[in-house]
Protein backbone atom coordinates (compact mmCIF):
# COMPACT_ATOMS: atom_id res chain seq x y z
CA UNK A 1 0.00 0.00 0.00
CA UNK A 2 1.28 3.39 -0.86
CA UNK A 3 0.27 6.85 0.24
CA UNK A 4 -1.72 8.58 -2.54
CA UNK A 5 -1.28 12.12 -1.84
CA UNK A 6 -4.09 13.76 0.32
CA UNK A 7 -6.89 15.88 -1.34
CA UNK A 8 -5.45 19.31 0.71
CA UNK A 9 -1.82 18.47 -0.34
CA UNK A 10 -3.12 18.40 -3.74
CA UNK A 11 -4.86 21.38 -4.14
CA UNK A 12 -1.64 23.55 -2.71
CA UNK A 13 0.90 21.95 -4.69
CA UNK A 14 -1.05 21.22 -8.12
CA UNK A 15 1.53 23.87 -10.14
CA UNK A 16 4.73 22.03 -8.68
CA UNK A 17 6.26 25.36 -9.36
CA UNK A 18 10.52 25.32 -9.11
CA UNK A 19 11.49 24.68 -5.40
CA UNK A 20 12.40 27.95 -4.33
CA UNK A 21 13.72 27.90 -0.35
CA UNK A 22 17.27 27.81 1.44
CA UNK A 23 18.63 24.91 2.93
CA UNK A 24 21.85 23.90 4.58
CA UNK A 25 22.74 20.14 5.41
CA UNK A 26 24.90 21.44 8.36
CA UNK A 27 21.87 24.08 9.73
CA UNK A 28 19.01 22.18 9.12
CA UNK A 29 17.96 23.72 12.64
CA UNK A 30 17.32 27.05 10.67
CA UNK A 31 14.63 25.27 8.51
CA UNK A 32 12.58 24.78 11.23
CA UNK A 33 11.95 27.71 13.70
CA UNK A 34 11.30 29.74 14.97
CA UNK A 35 7.94 27.83 15.97
CA UNK A 36 4.83 29.41 15.96
CA UNK A 37 3.80 30.55 19.84
CA UNK A 38 0.57 29.70 19.36
CA UNK A 39 1.54 26.27 17.70
CA UNK A 40 3.60 25.58 20.93
CA UNK A 41 0.91 26.91 22.98
CA UNK A 42 -2.00 24.32 21.80
CA UNK A 43 0.34 21.13 21.27
CA UNK A 44 0.77 19.77 24.88
CA UNK A 45 -3.46 20.20 24.37
CA UNK A 46 -3.20 17.36 22.16
CA UNK A 47 -3.00 14.05 23.17
CA UNK A 48 0.55 11.81 22.16
CA UNK A 49 -1.68 10.20 19.19
CA UNK A 50 -3.11 13.88 18.29
CA UNK A 51 0.43 14.68 18.34
CA UNK A 52 1.82 11.74 16.29
CA UNK A 53 -1.10 12.28 13.48
CA UNK A 54 -0.12 16.44 13.14
CA UNK A 55 3.92 14.68 12.58
CA UNK A 56 2.58 12.04 10.22
CA UNK A 57 0.16 14.42 8.57
CA UNK A 58 3.21 17.11 8.13
CA UNK A 59 5.71 14.89 6.64
CA UNK A 60 3.33 14.12 4.30
CA UNK A 61 3.27 17.99 3.18
CA UNK A 62 7.38 17.91 2.83
CA UNK A 63 7.18 14.00 1.00
CA UNK A 64 4.66 14.82 -1.78
CA UNK A 65 6.52 18.30 -2.86
CA UNK A 66 10.00 17.15 -2.70
CA UNK A 67 9.67 13.01 -3.92
CA UNK A 68 8.58 14.07 -7.49
CA UNK A 69 12.51 15.60 -7.60
CA UNK A 70 14.18 12.80 -5.86
CA UNK A 71 13.04 9.91 -8.21
CA UNK A 72 9.58 9.19 -6.60
CA UNK A 73 12.14 7.19 -4.50
CA UNK A 74 9.91 4.79 -2.34
CA UNK A 75 11.22 4.46 1.11
CA UNK A 76 9.93 7.85 2.55
CA UNK A 77 6.50 7.17 1.74
CA UNK A 78 6.84 3.81 3.09
CA UNK A 79 8.50 5.02 6.26
CA UNK A 80 5.38 7.77 6.69
CA UNK A 81 2.87 5.23 6.02
CA UNK A 82 4.38 2.88 8.66
CA UNK A 83 4.19 6.09 10.91
CA UNK A 84 0.65 6.34 10.37
CA UNK A 85 -0.03 2.98 11.92
CA UNK A 86 2.24 3.67 14.86
CA UNK A 87 -0.33 6.16 15.44
CA UNK A 88 -2.30 3.61 16.49
CA UNK A 89 0.58 1.65 17.79
CA UNK A 90 4.10 1.96 18.42
CA UNK A 91 4.96 -0.94 17.83
CA UNK A 92 3.93 -1.33 14.76
CA UNK A 93 7.35 -0.04 13.66
CA UNK A 94 10.62 -0.84 14.50
CA UNK A 95 13.13 1.63 15.62
CA UNK A 96 15.11 2.53 11.85
CA UNK A 97 17.72 4.44 10.27
CA UNK A 98 17.87 3.78 6.52
CA UNK A 99 18.25 7.26 5.40
CA UNK A 100 22.51 7.84 5.22
CA UNK A 101 23.56 10.95 5.51
CA UNK A 102 25.73 10.55 2.39
CA UNK A 103 22.96 9.63 0.17
CA UNK A 104 20.35 11.69 1.62
CA UNK A 105 21.88 15.40 0.70
CA UNK A 106 21.31 18.56 -0.94
CA UNK A 107 18.41 20.98 -1.16
CA UNK A 108 16.05 18.25 -1.98
CA UNK A 109 17.00 14.86 -0.29
CA UNK A 110 18.24 16.75 2.95
CA UNK A 111 14.89 17.87 3.87
CA UNK A 112 13.43 14.47 3.51
CA UNK A 113 16.49 12.91 5.69
CA UNK A 114 15.57 15.96 8.23
CA UNK A 115 11.97 14.97 8.15
CA UNK A 116 12.74 11.18 8.16
CA UNK A 117 14.77 11.59 11.87
CA UNK A 118 11.32 13.50 13.35
CA UNK A 119 9.28 10.49 11.86
CA UNK A 120 11.44 7.91 13.68
CA UNK A 121 12.18 9.97 16.75
CA UNK A 122 8.20 10.99 17.01
CA UNK A 123 6.98 7.16 17.76
CA UNK A 124 10.33 6.18 19.94
CA UNK A 125 9.26 9.21 22.51
CA UNK A 126 6.20 7.85 22.68
CA UNK A 127 6.76 4.36 23.50
CA UNK A 128 9.54 6.26 26.04
CA UNK A 129 6.46 7.69 27.33
CA UNK A 130 8.23 11.43 26.42
CA UNK A 131 4.83 13.56 25.77
CA UNK A 132 6.78 16.50 25.54
CA UNK A 133 9.46 14.78 22.87
CA UNK A 134 6.29 13.58 21.00
CA UNK A 135 5.36 17.03 20.81
CA UNK A 136 8.90 19.02 19.91
CA UNK A 137 8.75 16.21 16.96
CA UNK A 138 5.38 17.23 15.88
CA UNK A 139 6.52 20.91 16.22
CA UNK A 140 9.81 20.73 14.04
CA UNK A 141 7.99 18.73 11.62
CA UNK A 142 5.50 21.37 10.74
CA UNK A 143 7.95 24.21 10.39
CA UNK A 144 9.97 22.22 8.22
CA UNK A 145 7.12 21.17 6.32
CA UNK A 146 6.23 24.91 5.55
CA UNK A 147 9.88 25.92 5.51
CA UNK A 148 9.73 23.92 1.39
CA UNK A 149 5.75 24.74 0.47
CA UNK A 150 5.62 27.04 -2.74
CA UNK A 151 2.43 28.36 -0.89
CA UNK A 152 2.95 28.30 2.83
CA UNK A 153 0.16 30.25 3.44
CA UNK A 154 -2.20 27.20 2.30
CA UNK A 155 0.14 24.92 4.56
CA UNK A 156 -0.62 27.57 7.23
CA UNK A 157 -4.68 27.64 6.79
CA UNK A 158 -4.26 24.17 7.11
CA UNK A 159 -2.46 23.56 10.15
CA UNK A 160 -5.08 25.90 12.14
CA UNK A 161 -7.77 23.65 10.84
CA UNK A 162 -5.51 20.29 11.33
CA UNK A 163 -5.03 21.92 15.48
CA UNK A 164 -8.87 22.94 15.78
CA UNK A 165 -9.59 19.17 14.65
CA UNK A 166 -7.38 17.41 16.62
CA UNK A 167 -8.36 19.36 20.11
CA UNK A 168 -11.78 18.09 19.19
CA UNK A 169 -11.12 14.34 18.56
CA UNK A 170 -7.72 13.63 20.66
CA UNK A 171 -7.85 16.31 23.43
CA UNK A 172 -5.05 15.48 26.10
CA UNK A 173 -6.15 14.11 29.45
CA UNK A 174 -4.84 13.23 32.58
CA UNK A 175 -6.05 9.79 32.83
CA UNK A 176 -5.27 9.09 29.09
CA UNK A 177 -2.22 11.19 27.67
CA UNK A 178 -2.23 8.66 24.66
CA UNK A 179 -5.80 9.72 23.60
CA UNK A 180 -8.14 8.99 20.83
CA UNK A 181 -6.74 7.35 17.80
CA UNK A 182 -6.60 9.63 14.74
CA UNK A 183 -7.62 8.77 11.03
CA UNK A 184 -5.61 9.96 8.59
CA UNK A 185 -8.55 11.02 6.64
CA UNK A 186 -9.27 13.30 9.79
CA UNK A 187 -6.80 15.48 8.87
CA UNK A 188 -7.46 15.83 4.93
CA UNK A 189 -9.81 19.14 4.63
CA UNK A 190 -11.42 17.94 1.57
CA UNK A 191 -12.66 15.35 3.22
CA UNK A 192 -16.20 14.60 5.18
CA UNK A 193 -15.24 12.88 8.18
CA UNK A 194 -17.37 12.05 10.93
CA UNK A 195 -16.02 10.71 13.56
CA UNK A 196 -18.43 7.91 13.84
CA UNK A 197 -16.15 6.29 11.08
CA UNK A 198 -12.86 6.12 13.09
CA UNK A 199 -13.06 2.57 13.59
CA UNK A 200 -13.60 1.73 10.10
CA UNK A 201 -10.93 3.47 8.79
CA UNK A 202 -8.15 2.33 11.25
CA UNK A 203 -9.15 -1.11 10.55
CA UNK A 204 -9.16 -0.64 6.79
CA UNK A 205 -5.82 1.06 7.34
CA UNK A 206 -4.41 -1.54 9.02
CA UNK A 207 -5.44 -4.13 6.93
CA UNK A 208 -4.24 -2.48 3.66
CA UNK A 209 -1.18 -2.65 4.98
CA UNK A 210 1.46 -5.23 3.39
CA UNK A 211 3.82 -6.20 5.96
CA UNK A 212 5.54 -8.88 4.29
CA UNK A 213 9.52 -9.37 3.98
CA UNK A 214 9.07 -9.95 0.16
CA UNK A 215 9.42 -6.97 -2.73
CA UNK A 216 6.38 -5.56 -2.09
CA UNK A 217 6.20 -5.46 1.77
CA UNK A 218 6.89 -2.33 3.62
CA UNK A 219 10.39 -2.97 5.49
CA UNK A 220 9.33 -0.31 8.12
CA UNK A 221 6.68 -2.32 9.36
CA UNK A 222 7.35 -4.97 12.09
CA UNK A 223 5.69 -8.77 11.50
CA UNK A 224 2.62 -9.85 14.30
CA UNK A 225 4.88 -11.83 15.94
CA UNK A 226 7.67 -9.43 16.92
CA UNK A 227 4.94 -7.22 17.59
CA UNK A 228 3.65 -9.93 20.74
CA UNK A 229 7.06 -10.21 21.51
CA UNK A 230 7.31 -6.45 22.30
CA UNK A 231 4.39 -6.74 24.42
CA UNK A 232 1.11 -5.86 21.69
CA UNK A 233 -2.11 -7.09 22.81
CA UNK A 234 -5.08 -7.63 20.70
CA UNK A 235 -5.14 -8.49 16.64
CA UNK A 236 -2.15 -7.34 14.72
CA UNK A 237 -3.19 -5.22 11.79
CA UNK A 238 -7.13 -5.33 12.65
CA UNK A 239 -8.23 -2.62 15.23
CA UNK A 240 -11.40 -2.69 17.50
CA UNK A 241 -11.98 0.87 19.08
CA UNK A 242 -14.18 -0.69 22.53
CA UNK A 243 -10.97 -2.79 23.21
CA UNK A 244 -8.48 0.23 22.37
CA UNK A 245 -10.36 2.51 24.93
CA UNK A 246 -10.65 -0.56 27.02
CA UNK A 247 -6.96 -0.84 27.60
CA UNK A 248 -6.34 2.62 27.78
CA UNK A 249 -8.59 2.83 30.77
CA UNK A 250 -11.22 5.06 29.42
Amino acid sequence: MSLTIPGHVQQAQAARPTLRYPWDDWNAEAAEGPVDPSLLATLPMISVRGNLALLAASAEWLLHRLLPFADDDPLPLEAAEALWAQVVDWRYAAAWNPFDEDEWTGAVRGPIRRMAMWMREGPQCASDGLSDGVRRCAAAATMLAAHVQPRPDAMRAWLSFALARLLALSPARENDPLGEVVPREALDSTLAFVVEDTEGLIDRFLRGLDYSQGPTGNGFLMLPTEMAAEGFTGTPYRFDIAQDRHQRGV
